[in-house]
């Protein structure tokens, strides 16, 4: 028995307007607009549409209405999101010899690749910086499950190149505060820069220290090569 299949043309570097859709297309648009009944106008480059008209220029035209369009990014390689990084560094912090994995997000189907990345515990990881980043943001969530026992510090770290750290920031999350947003600007460097985050557990001790990383993203600067 199939109950699913996905079909998807080869991976490449996402550049320019990106949009996605109902349904789970990904489209990369030339242009947008708004028609006369209220729907969203893409201009779609010949290449990637298949669409039912075709604009002067040889791109396709196509009319989506407005909740069919779930996200749109107006220079993708300036967005970067943490969750389509592989890790290169996931170790137990504390007491604990062993911690399980990062619990990511299916990028694939969140809009603009957002993934949500769960901590599951006392841990600490680390992720290489895209070159160019001058920026970092997310959302530090306890898990509504998670917010009877859960309390724990949410730490975040700069790795320079020679092996420097910076403290960037630090975030504590528990059932009367289970939500913090938070936006870094990342001291500049060249290559070899580390963003670690780590989780601390409270007073409580590491019961349903689990929190969530929401939509984690990195900008990076007009001009830098990601």
């Amino acid at each position: 028995l199939v109950s699913e299949i996905a079909l998807a043309n080869p991976g490449e570097g996402a550049r320019g307007t990106v949009a996605w859709l109902a349904g789970g297309s990904i489209v990369r648009v030339e242009r947008i607009g708004r028609s006369e009944s209220g729907d969203v106008r893409l201009v779609l480059p010949d290449a990637e549409s298949a669409s039912e008209s075709s604009t002067e220029s040889g791109a396709h035209e196509v009319r989506v209405p407005l909740p069919d369009l779930h996200a749109i990014v107006f220079d993708a390689r300036r967005f970067i999101p943490l969750a389509t990084i592989e890790a290169r560094s996931v170790r137990a912090e504390g007491d604990r010899r062993w911690t399980p994995g990062l619990v990511v997000g299916d990028v694939d189907r969140a809009p603009l690749r957002l993934g949500d990345i769960e901590m599951p515990g006392p841990m600490s990881v680390e992720w290489e910086v895209p070159a160019g980043a001058s920026r970092f943001a997310t959302t530090v969530t306890l898990p509504r499950a998670m917010r009877v026992w859960g309390d724990c510090v949410v730490t975040f770290e700069m790795i320079d190149g020679s092996g420097g750290v910076v403290a960037l920031d630090s975030r504590r999350v528990l059932g009367d505060e289970p939500s913090q947003r938070v936006v870094l600007a990342l001291p500049a460097g060249g290559a070899g820069r580390v963003l670690r985050v780590g989780v601390l557990s409270g007073e409580r001790g590491p019961i349903q220290d689990r929190p969530v990383l929401e939509s984690p993203v990195f900008l990076v600067d007009p001009g830098a090569s990601p």
